[in-house]
């Protein structure tokens, strides 16, 4: 897992599942990366082949906190078993799915 800043944001490459076990490094950068003004967060999900509810919280608290601070979390990358997921339960309707980086960053 990294964090990278580009085009003014912090674009987080996760790699692995997103899940109880998987997120504690993840929760750990996204504290942090909330704690700017205005944060923009773009999370790549490219190589996430799973999530469970672990996952879905710890981006959904991501997302509010990053929207009270006035910024913004995208996602990019998911595979069709993570954007089902992300369906069922509606995050896809709270936070912007992109397709690419480049897409959530524009």
């Amino acid at each position: 897992m990294t964090a990278t800043a580009f085009q003014g944001a912090v674009v987080i490459t996760v790699c692995g599942p997103l899940d109880h076990t998987g997120g504690d490094r993840l929760r750990r950068l996204l504290n942090a990366a909330c704690t700017a003004f205005a944060p923009r967060i773009v999370i790549d999900l490219t190589e996430v082949g799973f999530m469970d509810s672990a996952g879905l919280n710890i981006l959904l608290t991501a997302h509010h906190r990053a929207a009270k601070a006035g910024g913004w979390l995208r996602l990019a990358g998911a595979s069709e078993q993570v954007l089902a997921t992300l369906h069922v339960v509606g995050v896809d309707t709270v936070i912007g799915v992109h397709l690419t980086v480049a897409a959530a960053l524009a």
